[in-house]
Formats: structure tokens, C-alpha cells, sequence
């Protein structure tokens, strides 16, 4: 929090006549543009409503902590020991999330259906709960290493439109709003691919006839 708040009172000193929650949200998408989708629209978009600040200021310290962790994540646009100690860490209940993420990171063939089988059954289009916790690494991988991205793109449309958003999950299943903490941070990653299947995967999750972050906006 430090660096954004040296940021902002300059920022401040620099626009007098902005309201302090304008302020505050315009410094925070001058730093960190690729978390911008992650306020705009939500309870924490304090650029209009300056009673929203708390919420906003919360949300932050804990996003600024996960960016950190992040930027120990990928050197040089491979995935580092860190990230795989992490992704190797986590009880993943027999389902090989490590393997098919390696997978992906590698541009293996075949790395697609090791990625949606280690997440979701292909023929029935249901996902495991192993969904949500996996969702950050996935992201990560699509997003940071050059290779993966096309399949991890692929793979993010077909298991994303396999969640049940509207109602509560059923048993196996993760709860959509995990699934939507779970992809956190990443927004403005997908938006500057602009491949068509990232703008897809966009417009489904935000502009779509059913879209999640419409019917279910991130708590």
C-alpha cells in the first residue's frame, strides 16, 4: 500500500478539484490498469459514490497482496519454482491439476483435455469443486506464458460456460461465486490478447445473455 499511497498524494496535490473517492479510483487504475475490471461496477467502485472508499481501500490491500505474490509467480514468461511449489502445495483430492497444468505451460499436445479433465467430466459438462482453487494458476499460465495462452483461452470458455451461475452449486461442484474470486486480478490480461477467442471469453463473462459477472458480481 505504501507505493499507492505516496501515488496518490501527488496525485491529490496534482487534482485539487477531484472528490477523494474519484481520486483515490483514478490513481488506483493509473498503477494497476489490469485490476480496473475488478472495481468497476461493484460495491467497491468508490469513482462515483465516495461512500464506497472503505470498501474499496479493503479490497485493494488484499489485491496489492495477491499482485505480489504474482510477480514472484513468472520470470522472463515461464512460471517460476515458486509458482509450482505453490500449485503442488494444494490437497487437489486426487485430480491431477499440477500435471495438466505443466502441460499447458509446456504447449504439450494434448494439454487441452489434460486441463478441462483435470477440472470438469468432458462428456457430462460438469465441473469439480477442484474448479476454484485451480482457477488462479490457470489464469496465470494463459495468461503469462505466451505458449499456453491460445489453449488456456480455449479451455476457460468451455468450463466457465459449464457453471451453473445462476443458483447454488450442486454437490461436487464449486460455488459460483468462488469461482468468480477465483479469476480475480486477470481481466485486464484477457482484454489486451485480443485474439477472438479472448474476446469471446470476455463478452461472455461480462456482456453475454447469461453473464456471471451480471448475475453474480464479485463480493
Amino acid at each position: 500500500m505504501g507505493r499507492y499511497l505516496d501515488f496518490l498524494d501527488g496525485y491529490l496535490r496534482d487534482h485539487p478539484d477531484q472528490r477523494e473517492g474519484q481520486a483515490h479510483y483514478n490513481a488506483f487504475r493509473i498503477l494497476w490498469p489490469h485490476l480496473q475490471a475488478d472495481v468497476a461496477g461493484t460495491e467497491r467502485d468508490c469513482f462515483s459514490v465516495d461512500a464506497r472508499l472503505p470498501a474499496f481501500l479493503e479490497w485493494l490491500e488484499k489485491a496489492l497482496a495477491r499482485e505480489a505474490i504474482r510477480r514472484r509467480w513468472v520470470r522472463d514468461g515461464e512460471m517460476t519454482g515458486v509458482f509450482w511449489a505453490a500449485v503442488d502445495a494444494v490437497n487437489w483430492r486426487g485430480h491431477d491439476v499440477p500435471g495438466a497444468l505443466r502441460a499447458l505451460a509446456g504447449g504439450e499436445e494434448g494439454a487441452y483435455d489434460r486441463v478441462v479433465g483435470a477440472v470438469a467430466d468432458q462428456r457430462s459438462r460438469v465441473v469439480y469443486a477442484v474448479l476454484a482453487p485451480a482457477l488462479p494458476y490457470l489464469m496465470a499460465v494463459t495468461t503469462q506464458v505466451e505458449q499456453a495462452r491460445n489453449v488456456g483461452i480455449r479451455v476457460l470458455l468451455d468450463v466457465l460456460s459449464w457453471v451453473d451461475w445462476d443458483g447454488e452449486p450442486v454437490d461436487g461442484a464449486p460455488h459460483p461465486d468462488a469461482v468468480l474470486r477465483g479469476l480475480e486480478g486477470y481481466w485486464g490480461y484477457i482484454d489486451s490478447m485480443w485474439s477472438p477467442e479472448a474476446r469471446e471469453l470476455t463478452w461472455m463473462m461480462w456482456d453475454g445473455p447469461n453473464a456471471p459477472l451480471r448475475v453474480r458480481p464479485v463480493r
